[in-house]
């Protein structure tokens, strides 16, 4: 509440909103106090938990047990990146991001998009998406998501590439 002046989350893509903080303990963690700063999804709560309770990891396509990085065995997922969706809130607003360790890149169907620099600009207050210093990491960001929203039969993927080389 409040971030970027705005009362309500609804159609805005930034850490704020999908940036969710999660703390976890297992009593086998190796350094415990110790933070990770990895790419994790909440759907990948379930496989950990089967993990947890069977002490083998169900082979599920879009999630993955997280019980190395708990008893903190491995401090990496194998994820270079986080995607999210948005449909709309109180509109038909719908909006596609990516969200690597540096960039963000945000997908608005019906306007311009947004790229911030996450290490240089953390509270994602420049929008570098008409910047041509970031023509290349444009470039590569919307590659990327198309090719997740490809993956995940999205209906704006069309959309994304019939537009994608005047966005």
């Amino acid at each position: 509440m409040g971030a970027h002046k705005s009362i309500e989350k609804g159609e805005f893509m930034f850490d704020e909103t999908y940036r969710i903080p999660f703390i976890a303990r297992h009593p086998e963690n190796k350094n415990p106090g110790t933070v990770c700063d990895e790419f994790i999804y909440l759907h990948d709560l379930f496989p950990t938990t089967v993990e947890i309770a069977t002490g083998s990891d169900p082979d599920l396509k879009d999630s993955q047990s997280i019980l190395p990085l708990l008893k903190g065995e491995k401090n990496t997922t194998s994820r270079s990146f986080v995607y999210g969706q948005f449909e709309g809130h109180f509109s038909g607003f719908q909006q596609r991001m990516l969200r690597t360790k540096t960039h963000t890149f945000v997908f608005n169907a019906a306007c311009s998009g947004e790229l911030y620099h996450i290490e240089k600009d953390p509270h994602e207050l420049t929008n570098q998406i008409n910047n041509p210093d970031f023509k290349t990491i444009k470039r590569e960001l919307i590659e990327a998501l198309l090719n997740e929203m490809k993956r995940l039969n999205d209906p704006l993927a069309s959309w994304l590439e019939r537009i994608s080389d005047f966005y």
